[in-house]
């Protein structure tokens, strides 16, 4: 699985500019993945173009479900044969009930996550859980770049952009193990189990995994008390 992960990523990345959220798959999408488990009812949080809910159907013989606002992100889901409902997550009830519901991406630009968070409980099973991946904004290699002035962002804009300092514009709020921890307990959750990805070869310490070295954490995390 991994290495047809690599493949994939290879043939869809693209660096140009203002084009990453057109993308169907995205590299840390194997930190989400590996959470996830196999034959569930997930809901994907924020779907995009639903890459993410196609590999965990046929990779996971998972069932999938997806939200998001973007009317050309919901035309294409529906063309791979995944249900999409447009939702506000900040605003909106969210429909149903599941084993897995995924942020991917997206607690980081919510108006409230522990809002959202707290809602969502009513949205899982029994024993389910929630996935949540976010942008890591003190791995090893943005604390560098913060120190030489340089912008500390790996995903979602281009290598352009950074170069230059500018932070991509839909990010409210910035995350890192210890605080996305705290948000998860404000919400009523407690983590179990964490993923991280690949974030920088520097002096060969990439192949540790940890999340002082990766540039996106994800969690998997239940209710209290369950």
């Amino acid at each position: 699985m991994k290495g047809q992960m690599k493949k994939r990523d290879n043939l869809l990345f693209d660096e140009s500019r203002g084009e990453w959220y057109k993308k169907d798959w995205h590299e840390y999408y194997p930190a989400i993945i590996r959470l996830v488990p196999p034959n569930s009812d997930v809901l994907d949080c924020g779907c995009g173009r639903g890459g993410l809910l196609a590999y965990l159907r046929d990779k996971k013989n998972c069932r999938v479900k997806g939200l998001d606002l973007s009317d050309d992100a919901i035309r294409i889901c529906r063309e791979k044969g995944i249900e999409v409902i447009k939702c506000d997550l900040d605003e909106d009830t969210v429909p149903g009930t599941y084993d897995v519901i995924i942020l991917s991406s997206t607690l980081e630009s919510l108006i409230d996550p522990v809002s959202v968070l707290k809602k969502l409980r009513d949205n899982l099973n029994e024993n389910g859980c929630l996935v949540v991946g976010v942008p890591n904004f003190s791995h090893l290699l943005a604390r560098i770049q913060f120190f030489i002035g340089k912008n500390v962002k790996v995903f979602g804009n281009s290598k352009e952009d950074r170069k230059f300092g500018i932070w991509g514009y839909d990010d409210i709020h910035f995350f890192n193990k210890p605080t996305l921890s705290h948000v998860l307990a404000m919400a009523g959750y407690k983590p179990v189990e964490w993923s991280y990805i690949k974030s920088s070869e520097l002096f060969g310490l990439y192949k540790l995994n940890c999340a002082l070295l990766s540039s996106f954490i994800a969690v998997k995390a239940v209710k209290k008390g369950e």
